[in-house]
């Protein structure tokens, strides 16, 4: 989630004082665990945004393509949301398919580029996490119990 996102859901939480964190949770498609976590660490993402920093990393690092990798990884929250397979050629078809919408025609999406940015984005690399965050998401969209799933 990149810090607008975090900022938007503390804003928003701010400004409706009824609005519950289950209901944030399952607007955003997070765990409520993750809010929980957001509104207990909400000055250091304020104090972050102010100065333009990530509160996050000791080094603040991005890609050559800071446009196209965000696009992609909103793409993807959204897809995994819909409970889409996604798999590594299908994000660098997309990726492809963004750069050339915002005019980078030089833009190639390789093996060596798609791991980097699996890892700077902390995408769920195994099966398992990812049918794992589909029934998070899944879960909080029912309301159902997270226990005794499979």
């Amino acid at each position: 989630m990149t810090l607008e996102d975090e900022l938007k859901i503390l804003r928003e939480f701010e400004d409706n004082p009824g609005i519950s964190q289950v209901s944030l949770a399952n607007k955003y498609c997070v765990s409520l665990p993750y809010i929980t976590k957001l509104l207990q660490r909400k000055e250091k993402v304020f104090k972050a945004a102010s100065q333009g920093k990530s509160y996050k990393a000791k080094r603040n690092r991005t890609g050559k393509n800071v446009v196209i990798e965000t696009a992609l990884l909103m793409w993807l929250k959204e897809k995994l949301c819909q409970n889409a397979r996604i798999n590594g050629p299908l994000l660098k078809l997309k990726a492809e398919a963004l750069a050339a919408e915002n005019g980078d025609s030089e833009f190639i999406a390789t093996e060596g580029w798609l791991l980097r940015w699996k890892k700077g984005t902390k995408y769920p690399s195994k099966n398992n996490t990812v049918r794992k965050m589909k029934r998070m998401y899944k879960g909080l969209k029912t309301g159902l119990p997270m226990s005794g799933r499979k």
